[in-house]
């Protein structure tokens, strides 16, 4: 894991390797964060999986719809780990995610994962204080 996770990464931001490789390569991380364990986890955090992840979530196009799917569910994964652990990176990641929302153009399915994940991950740290902004609605919080 320690060497193949960069060379994954490497691959994956590079514009020279072919469209369905990268699409292979995020399937490969969002597998890998899903189904490891703690110890997998904080490797693959480690490792720069999740900031990969989020890198490769605005490079598909709107009608990737089961890709960029799979790079949240990996997302997901690696946030929730990362949250109690390393709360700076937490949010920079969190960040990173906000600011590659996906565009009117993108599908309805990948839109509500989008915005559910974003839900789940600053509902839980409004409370803790990780995330201060106001609900959208501009209720108090």
């Amino acid at each position: 894991q320690s060497q193949l996770i960069p060379t994954v990464l490497q691959m994956l931001s590079s514009p020279a390797v072919a469209y369905e490789v990268r699409k292979e390569l995020i399937w490969c991380l969002a597998n890998a964060a899903e189904v490891g364990g703690a110890t997998e986890r904080a490797g693959l955090i480690a490792a720069g999986t999740t900031e990969g992840l989020v890198m490769a979530f605005g490079g598909f196009g709107p009608r990737e719809e089961r890709v960029v799917c799979g790079a949240l569910d990996g997302m997901e994964s690696l946030l929730e780990a990362m949250k109690s652990s390393d709360k700076a990176r937490f949010e920079s990641n969190l960040e990173g995610l906000k600011q590659r929302a996906p565009g009117h153009d993108a599908t309805r399915i990948v839109a509500d994962r989008y915005f559910a994940l974003l839900e789940a991950m600053t509902d839980d740290t409004e409370n803790g204080d990780v995330n201060s902004q106001a609900p959208a609605d501009g209720a108090a919080a």
